[in-house]
Parts: C-alpha cells; structure tokens; sequence
C-alpha cells in the first residue's frame, strides 16, 4: 500500500487454514468495480500455506497488505487489522466468503448519500452440500424484512429485535472507522466463538446515522470442517455465557444514556443469547460443565448456575435426564427438592 491518501475502504479478513477457499475471496476483492480499498489479511497461525497461496494470487497488486501471527484466533487477527487500518469505512471479509462485484459500489454510495457511520446488509448463503444445509441453514441471512430510513444505531437496533432478526455477523455491517476510536470498541480476545454477538451490538449502539440495506451482497460459504459446523460444544456455552455478562454488565453502566425501548431490546438479546447458551449447555459432557463452573470465581459461578444450568433444569423435558445431574452436581440440590421434579 503506498502513497499518502487513504483508502475510503478497509477489508479485514482473518485467515486461518482456508487455502482451498482464499481464491475465491481475494478474486471477488479484485473483481470489485469500486477499487478504491486496502485489504488487510492477519494470518491466524495457518499450517496449510494459507498465506503464501494469498500472497501468490496478489503479487502486484499494492492493496493487499499481509500480517502474520501466532494462532490466538479471529478476534485476535482482527484487532491487529483494526489497528493498522487506513480506510474511511470498514468491513470484514472471512476468507472462505466472497462479495458480490458491485458491493463495495453500493455500499459506498448508500452510506455516502445518506451520511452514514453504520450501515447493515444482507448476505446469500450457498452450501457445499445439502446435508450442510440441514446442519446448518443461514437463510434467514437473506430472509430479514426491509427497514426503510435512516435513524441512529439504537433505533435501528430495536427495529430488528421487533421483527426478531438481528444479526451480529461482522460481515454484515459497513461501518466508519471513526467509531471503533470513538468508543474503543475492539474484539474481546480469548472467545474463538461468539465474539461477534458481543462487538456488534456495541458497535450499533455507537452509530450516530444508521440503514439496513436489504441487498445480499455477502456471499456466505458453509462449508465442512469449519468452525461454525463443527458442532456446539462447552466452548460455545463458556463464550455465550461470557457475552451475557458483558452485556449485561455494560448496559447497567450505559442505561442512562439511552431510552426505554432500547434498553428493553437489549434485554431481549441477552434473554435470547441466555437461552442459545442453555440449548448449547443441553447437549455438553456433565464434567466439562461441572469443571467450568468449579473454575469460576464465586461471584461468576452463582451467574453461571443461575443463568444456564437454572435454564436448563426449568425445561420440563431434561428433568430425570443426564442433564439433571449437571444440577445436582453443581448445586447439591436437597433430595426434597429432586422429587419435586422427578
């Protein structure tokens, strides 16, 4: 990347282990009609030559700029772009996606004419296989009603809660690099899962002018052996429940600041995160939650116990089951009790 002026876009994109996928990503980048970017790739601790096949299909091509480091995981690698990061606007790219030709054209002008530091749009999904498409289908990516207007953050935010389609991907949001200084939002490191339900909502709550543009311009890859379809595991629990907390804990700092109907849509969320993190916990090893929760400082482990285990035993249906001894092994609970329930 040379020369003084900055690029009015710059694309952030974590690279781990996706040589089979990052041609296709870096070709749409190419291919794009508005060329005016940088492309920042932080490879994550690839073992597969990731970031040597990137390099290779740029040679030439001044925009790409590459950044190694130890695998710590996405958030990690897109902090480190965050930081060194040029452009006017940002937008992340995982590198086993793509963009339609004409999304960063579009989305320059939609921001630009309506004076926009946020602004969110929708992705098409295509599958590897139908069987992925059973284990997980993403349409709603592409299936959320319009929202017309501009309005701040907050607003926009609770429209989506209204209609119950809200969604945190990273990918999804166009936004001006200004509000990450402004709020010294950065990714929460240490969750290799879910740390986009944790960013983007405070990112959304930051956004002075903000529109949804309901055009697919993500073009989203499910694909096997990624993280995302690899099952749910306790790690998925741990990173919910930490999410939760943040939340939680940042809102009750924040209230003040905002009016009711936001402060009732955030609440929505974190009940709606809650019960992702209770239907996760459902299907975790018993050992693994009970080691979890003994690994919790006091005060953390009483949310941990009321949140999620408290979650799962109030599902009639996982009384008497495997799940039921999570409970007693987390909170000894009086055989009196037990026959209540059994």
């Amino acid at each position: 990347m040379t020369g003084e002026a900055f690029p009015t876009i710059t694309v952030v994109v974590p690279v781990y282990n996706v040589a089979a996928y990052i041609g296709d990503a870096i070709c749409s980048l190419q291919e794009q009609t508005f060329s005016d970017f940088e492309v920042i790739m932080v490879d994550d601790g690839s073992t597969d030559g990731s970031l040597d096949v990137a390099r290779d299909l740029v040679a030439g091509d001044a925009r790409f700029c590459f950044l190694r480091q130890e695998n710590a995981g996405p958030a990690s690698a897109r902090n480190r772009a965050f930081e060194v990061a040029r452009g006017e606007y940002i937008v992340c790219l995982d590198a086993d996606d793509s963009l339609t030709r004409e999304a960063f054209a579009r989305l320059v002008s939609f921001a630009r004419q309506h004076d926009l530091d946020y602004l969110d749009f929708s992705a098409h999904t295509i599958y590897e296989s139908n069987d992925l498409r059973e284990v997980r289908d993403e349409s709603f990516y592409e299936g959320r009603r319009d929202i017309d207007g501009v309005m701040s953050g907050p607003e926009l935010f609770c429209a989506f809660q209204r209609n119950r389609e809200y969604c945190c991907a990273l990918w999804l949001h166009f936004f001006k690099r200004d509000l990450l200084g402004q709020s010294s939002l950065m990714l929460k490191e240490g969750l290799y899962v879910h740390e986009d339900e944790l960013f983007s909502p405070l990112l959304i709550a930051r956004a002075k002018r903000a529109a949804f543009l309901n055009e697919p311009l993500y073009v989203r890859r499910v694909r096997g052996r990624s993280a995302m379809t690899s099952g749910r595991s306790m790690r998925n629990v741990a990173s919910m429940h930490e999410v939760v907390q943040e939340l939680y804990a940042w809102m009750k700092v924040h209230a003040v600041e905002f009016d009711g109907a936001f402060r009732a849509a955030w609440a929505q969320r974190i009940a709606e995160l809650r019960e992702l993190a209770c239907a996760d916990a459902r299907s975790a090893p018993v050992d693994e939650l009970v080691a979890y929760s003994e690994g919790l400082p006091p005060a953390e482990q009483f949310d941990f116990e009321l949140d999620v285990v408290q979650g799962m035993l109030r599902r009639a249906e996982f009384y008497g089951s495997t799940t039921w001894r999570v409970g007693e092994a987390l909170l000894a609970l009086p055989k009196a009790a037990q026959k209540l329930v059994m």
